[in-house]
């Protein structure tokens, strides 16, 4: 991970980077992001317990609500719908969040609402 400025940049691997100036109640941010090449895959988690968490990767997926970065849409056994850029993962299919080529710039607005997430 690297801090470019105000930009973060990640390089390849699964971890997960926290958030840590403090906890949110109900928000909207947008979440800004730039794929290198087709195929990347990643995501931003919401609602997560946060790093200090036993294992925070896997409480992450366990307990938290990932909204997907992934332009081809692989996952599986759900299908594509809940697996593409924009969707929370496994449990809502993306609704206007439009994907521009690789090298780009994307947005795409997050509501956490009690609960949920979309």
């Amino acid at each position: 991970m690297e801090h470019l400025g105000s930009l973060l940049e990640t390089e390849e691997g699964y971890g997960v980077h926290h958030h840590v100036g403090g906890q949110f109640a109900d928000a909207s941010s947008w979440i800004e992001w730039r794929e290198r090449a087709a195929g990347d895959d990643s995501g931003v988690h919401v609602r997560t317990p946060g790093p200090a968490a036993p294992s925070p990767l896997e409480e992450a997926d366990r307990q938290g609500h990932e909204i997907e970065v992934d332009d081809l849409a692989t996952g599986t056994p759900l299908g594509p719908g809940v697996h593409a850029t924009g969707a929370v993962h496994g449990q809502q299919a993306v609704t206007g969040c439009p994907v521009r080529p690789p090298g780009q710039w994307d947005t795409c607005l997050v509501e956490t609402s009690g609960p949920g997430s979309r």
